[in-house]
């Protein structure tokens, strides 16, 4: 029970639990016992109602790992880029080729 599909509980429990009830009747028990099966079905759809939750609860936690780390990756990967470009285009700590700052011409003077 604890394996089979959500859409087949419903469906097994109830044919079940009355072939269980009908037998319990026919072989002199009390109706009383009635509310024993009901009980069992109740608590054993708790259980699995908690397993599902608890499964999908997980799945979200890894869900969110995921896409966490696939966007610290991205985030490394365009910090990767830029490093790069300017390591090409001769930006070397912050002073270009030319001996000046980044934002200021070729004269040193800002605005």
């Amino acid at each position: 029970m604890f394996q089979a599909p959500g859409r087949f509980i419903i469906a097994g429990l109830v044919p079940v639990t009355a072939i269980a009830g009908v037998a319990a009747y026919a072989q002199g028990e009390p109706l009383w016992m009635g509310w024993y099966l009901a009980l069992l079905c109740a608590s054993s759809g708790v259980a699995r109602w908690r397993m599902e939750r608890s499964a999908r609860e997980h799945l979200r936690r890894q869900d969110a790992i995921q896409r966490a780390k696939a966007a610290e990756r991205a985030r490394l990967s365009t910090d990767l880029h830029d490093i790069l470009g300017a390591f090409a285009d001769g930006d070397h700590d912050g002073v270009r080729a030319g001996g000046s700052p980044p934002g200021r011409g070729a004269g040193g003077g800002g605005a």
